[in-house]
C-alpha cells in the first residue's frame, strides 16, 4: 500500500567550535534527506540574555558555496548574521521542510514564545569565563602505547590544567560533538586537578564498566573533541576543542605549549609534549610554562636585555613532575632561563 511521501530526516551536527566566540559569526552544520528533495533547513534562534521572545531565521546551504561540502550532497551550513558579543546566550532550533510542504522540527517545536530557557530546546553560550583547562594530546590509534588498568590499549585524550591554580570539574564533559549527550563522558563531581597536571580518560566505549573510560571510541580517519562546561542555568559551554586526522598507529596530535599550535609526534601521556621553556597566548594573556622534576628545586630568572650583566629572580620552587606556569606581565620584552638549583 502506498502511503505517500515520507518526512524529511534532519540531524543537527553542531555548531563549528571557532566560532563560539565573540564577534564571530556563528556557523551552524546539520545533515539532512528525504525520499524527494529538501527544499528549506534553517536554524530559529533568539537571544535569551536580552530578554528576546521572538525568534529569527538564518538559513542553511547545501549549495557547495557556503562550507558545506558538496552541492546537493546532505550536508547543510549557515552563519547567523549578527555578530555576538561575550556573554550572550542563544537558545535555537532547526526547522526542514521538503517539496510537499512536509516540515520537521529538531529537537522540537516551540508550542509558545518564552521569556526564559527551554529545556527541550538547544543553547549555547558566546565567549565568556572558561577555566584554565586544554585538550593537550590525543591518540586514536593506540596499538603498542598508553596501556589502561588492565593492560589494554585503549586510544586516549589528555587533558592539561594550564593555570596557577588547581580547577574543580563540576559539570564539565567530554564529547565529540558540541551539543547532545550521546557518547560523552562525564567527569566526577568533585574531582580536582592540580596546577600544571595533566589527566587522561581512555576512549574505548567501556564507560559504564571502567572509570575514566569515555562512552565512545575515537576515529583516527577523522573526529573531533569537545571539552564543556555547563552554566548555572545549565547551558553547556565551550572550555577547548579539537579536530584531528588522519592519525597513523601510535602517533598522537599535540598541542606545543600552552594553547600552542598543534603538532603530529611521539606520544607523552601525562607530561609537556615539548621540552624547555615555552611562551604562548591564550585569551589575550601571556603564558611562561616549563616541565619540572620531582623533588628538583628550581629558579626563574629574566633579564630585560641580553647583554644586561647578571639574571634576576623571578620565582623559586620545587618541581612536583608537573608543569609550572606563570603569567607574563602585558607590557615590556623580556627573557627568561629556569636553573637548578
Amino acid at each position: 500500500m502506498d502511503n505517500g511521501t515520507l518526512d524529511p530526516r534532519l540531524s543537527f551536527q553542531g555548531i563549528d567550535g571557532d566560532t563560539l566566540k565573540p564577534g564571530v559569526p556563528l556557523r551552524f552544520r546539520a545533515t539532512g534527506r528525504d525520499d524527494l528533495a529538501i527544499t528549506t533547513v534553517a536554524v530559529f534562534w533568539r537571544r535569551l540574555d536580552i530578554g528576546e521572545t521572538t525568534y529569527k531565521r538564518t538559513l542553511l546551504y547545501d549549495d557547495g558555496l557556503h562550507d558545506d561540502g558538496a552541492s546537493q550532497d546532505g550536508s547543510f551550513s549557515g552563519v547567523l548574521p549578527r555578530r555576538l558579543p561575550a556573554g550572550a546566550r542563544i537558545q535555537f532550533y532547526l526547522v526542514a521542510t521538503d517539496l510537499t510542504d512536509k516540515t520537521i522540527y529538531v529537537p522540537s517545536r516551540p508550542e509558545r514564545a518564552l521569556a526564559g530557557l527551554d529545556s527541550d530546546l538547544f543553547a549555547a553560550i558566546v565567549g565568556g569565563a572558561r577555566p584554565t583547562l586544554e585538550i593537550s594530546e590525543v591518540v586514536a590509534l593506540n596499538a603498542t602505547g598508553l596501556k589502561d588498568e588492565t593492560g589494554g590499549f585503549p586510544d586516549w585524550v589528555e587533558i592539561h590544567n594550564y593555570g596557577e591554580a588547581p580547577v574543580r570539574f563540576e559539570g564539565i564533559t567530554l564529547g565529540r560533538s558540541l551539543l547532545g549527550n550521546s557518547g560523552r563522558f562525564v567527569f566526577p563531581n568533585g574531582f580536582q586537578l592540580a596546577a600544571g597536571a595533566y589527566l587522561v580518560v581512555f576512549c574505548d566505549a567501556q564507560g559504564d564498566s571502567a572509570p575514566w573510560h569515555a562512552p565512545s571510541a575515537l576515529s583516527s580517519s577523522r573526529d573531533a573533541l569537545f571539552l564543556t562546561g555547563t552554566s548555572s542555568e545549565g547551558i553547556r559551554t565551550l572550555i577547548d576543542e579539537v579536530e584531528f586526522g588522519p592519525l597513523n598507529t601510535d602517533l598522537a596530535y599535540a598541542r606545543r605549549g600552552v594553547r600552542g599550535p598543534w603538532t603530529v609526534q611521539a606520544p607523552t601521556p601525562y607530561r609537556a609534549n615539548q621540552s624547555g621553556i615555552r611562551i604562548t597566548v591564550a585569551d589575550g594573556v601571556g603564558f611562561l610554562s616549563f616541565g619540572t622534576g620531582s623533588g628538583e628545586p628550581f629558579t626563574l630568572e629574566y633579564k630585560n636585555r641580553l647583554n644586561d650583566p647578571s639574571w634576576s629572580s623571578w620565582a623559586t620552587g620545587l618541581g612536583d613532575g608537573t608543569d609550572k606556569v606563570y603569567r607574563l606581565p602585558g607590557e615590556g620584552a623580556r627573557y627568561f632561563r629556569v636553573r637548578p638549583n
